[in-house]
């Protein structure tokens, strides 16, 4: 090889690493946009139009009213309907067992995670005092609720104020909150 191959190759080298490097230093701004097909919680949580958004998925806990069936409404409530023992409420004729697991643990704390979402991003917004206001007050009643329907089935609960990350350890694999003082989180 001559000194001119030399040369060229040196420079045919210096080229392909200028070049990636600026193909990759241009790129770092491409790399940090926000998703725009998914909510993240910078683009969700930033005025009252995203908030009532977010917020619609809490109200689906509701169900449809009478949902394709008999309301039975007082029926199930009275003792005497048809004089048998199989009638009324499972509470009073003791027929219900604490679950050991099912999909109401495990949906109600994924409910009750996204309403915690919702409320630890409240003061970050761009909301007026009275819009903050609402909002708190949307996701203080859908939390109740969700920790009515955990206390109905199983007694003492977790309670969880704020969105926990895998990091909580001592929240996640902590024990039961007592009901008492779950009952009592839910009026404050």
């Amino acid at each position: 090889m001559n000194i001119k191959n030399i040369f060229k190759m040196k420079n045919k080298y210096k080229l392909i690493i200028l070049l990636t490097f600026i193909a990759f230093t241009s790129c770092e701004s491409e790399l940090e946009r926000l998703p725009k097909d998914q909510l993240t919680i910078a683009t969700t949580f930033t005025n009252y139009r995203n908030f009532q958004t977010y917020a619609w998925e809490f109200y689906n806990t509701f169900g449809s009213y009478h949902q394709g069936r008999v309301d039975l409404g007082e029926h199930s409530a009275d003792l005497m309907v048809d004089g048998r023992n199989n009638n009324g409420d499972n509470w009073i004729w003791q027929r219900i067992t604490v679950p050991t697991s099912s999909g109401l643990y495990s949906g109600g704390f994924s409910r009750i995670r996204k309403v915690n979402l919702m409320l630890d991003n409240i003061d970050n917004s761009e909301l007026n005092d009275n819009e903050k206001n609402h909002w708190r007050s949307v996701g203080y009643f859908f939390r109740a609720w969700e920790y009515f329907d955990l206390v109905k089935a199983y007694g003492d609960i977790t309670w969880v104020e704020t969105a926990l990350s895998d990091a909580d350890t001592d929240v996640l694999y902590g024990g039961r909150t007592p009901r008492n003082e779950v009952t009592q989180n839910m009026l404050d």
